[in-house]
């Protein structure tokens, strides 16, 4: 079993393989890097890998309005996904940590918006940023931007980790058409 002091080595390879405890190898499917995570997730502690969360959105349609250069909540996740030892709530857009420890967060956020806008997302930990964020300008015209981000932050029980946006501009408009947030206890 790996320890605190493992390093991992992470190539992508078009199949996956594990050739012993300390290597793991991925592959460029989503779907597979999802699962190999998972794997690496329950081989560093099999106490914690139990305890994760989800809130996500599909097919998204609701414009939130009024976006500019301060930092607000985004809206717009709409239902709660899996969950162990969290409390999802896509009706809060956040995920409540019941037990302390070191989690995974990961986001992924596909979205339209006010054209030629620069949006800024960001990993929040109960209402205060993180170091952990991404941004996406628009192009003209229908586009549909994709954006991804993660870090793995130190929660206490009860924390919330939640996605919070801003622009460029003083009155934008974002629509999550899908999204993600997913937490994973790691320590």
């Amino acid at each position: 079993m790996p320890t605190s002091a493992t390093t991992f080595k992470v190539p992508v390879v078009p199949e996956p393989t594990f050739e012993d405890a300390d290597h793991y190898y991925w592959s460029t499917s989503v779907k597979d890097s999802l699962t190999q995570l998972s794997t690496v997730v329950s081989s560093l502690d099999e106490e914690n890998a139990g305890t994760y969360g989800m809130i996500y959105t599909q097919n998204g349609s609701t414009p939130q309005t009024g976006i500019g250069g301060t930092p607000e909540l985004l809206t717009g996740f709409a239902t709660d996904g899996l969950a162990s030892g969290t409390t999802p709530s896509a009706a809060d857009d956040k995920i409540t940590v019941s037990k302390a420890g070191v989690y995974l967060v990961l986001a992924q956020i596909s979205f339209s918006g006010t054209v030629t806008t620069e949006f800024n997302l960001h990993i929040h930990k109960t209402g205060t940023t993180t170091n952990f964020g991404t941004h996406r300008v628009l192009g003209t015209g229908g586009d549909v931007g994709s954006c991804s981000t993660m870090g793995i932050v130190s929660l206490a029980a009860g924390d919330d980790v939640s996605i919070y946006v801003n622009s460029d501009g003083s009155s934008d408009s974002i629509t999550v058409v899908d999204g993600q947030l997913i937490l994973f206890r790691i320590a």
